[in-house]
């Protein structure tokens, strides 16, 4: 029930995100995502990109995978013919978005923190109840 569930969340999410970004999707895109809890965090980092992109008549952002690694978020991205100013603002968007998730339970989207010993998650009080370590 679980893995149905993850997986109509993702799909949902999937086609919000190429709804709103299309512009940001390449064919390298897997169309996955990390669990719920992170997924505000990731369309509000989409939308200040997409506003940033806007403003300064940028072109070429692509996402290349989104993921869970070691308890935070991971956002690969690449560029296209932008410069190095608008390169450093993005990372630094990222980094921000990055930061939010490490402290953002990635099951609910409730203040969480990264727990576990050989399996890293970033994780509320609740969801921290009975998951592997």
């Amino acid at each position: 029930m679980f893995f149905e569930k993850r997986e109509a969340e993702n799909k949902e999410f999937n086609d919000k995100m190429h709804l709103l970004y299309p512009e940001f999707f390449g064919e390298r895109f897997d169309n996955t995502w990390p669990m719920p809890g992170w997924h505000n965090i990731i369309h509000d980092l989409l939308e200040t990109i997409k506003h940033h992109c806007v403003k300064y008549n940028l072109k070429g952002f692509k996402i290349l995978q989104v993921k869970e690694k070691f308890g935070g978020l991971r956002f690969y991205y690449g560029f296209e013919d932008m410069y190095d100013t608008d390169m450093d603002c993005i990372d630094q968007y990222v980094a921000q978005a990055e930061k939010r998730a490490g402290e953002t339970c990635e099951y609910c989207g409730m203040p969480g923190e990264i727990q576990g010993k050989t399996w890293l998650k970033c994780v509320c009080k609740e969801h921290a109840i009975n998951r592997p370590t």
